[in-house]
């Protein structure tokens, strides 16, 4: 996995590519800002099986996450998915101090986004 190393700060989304940008991440996941925050990642079956991994081995603190797999395809981008995400985060403890990791992209980003986008006080994303 090839990345290099760029921060967007939108708002309170962080996108994070480049060949640095697991460093950057790690060093998020580390301070301050997150340190007490559960974190909880977002994946279809390609990122899961390919991409996790990795990341999991890059950053592992996210060894204690809960991953959330989605179908992949356009499908997926409905209210009905959404809602499935939203119950299971509930489910799994998530808070408005939650972070939402959307490993992927296209599908797995919007649909992240906007199921953290409309959680009760507006979560923060990470996007890799």
């Amino acid at each position: 996995m090839i990345l290099s190393a760029r921060v967007a700060n939108v708002s309170r989304t962080r996108i994070h590519c480049g060949s640095t940008a697991l460093q950057g991440f790690r060093k998020l996941l580390l301070s301050q800002e997150y340190r007490k925050s559960r974190v909880f990642i977002l994946v279809d079956a390609n990122t899961g099986k390919h991409c996790l991994p990795l990341l999991v081995e890059a950053c592992p603190k996210l060894e204690t996450a809960s991953v959330f797999e989605i179908e992949g395809g356009e499908a997926s981008k409905s209210l009905s998915v959404a809602e499935k995400i939203w119950n299971e985060l509930l489910a799994a403890g998530a808070d408005r101090h939650s972070l939402l990791v959307n490993l992927g992209g296209g599908v797995v980003s919007d649909l992240g986004g906007f199921v953290a986008a409309h959680i009760s006080g507006r979560w923060p994303v990470e996007k890799l």
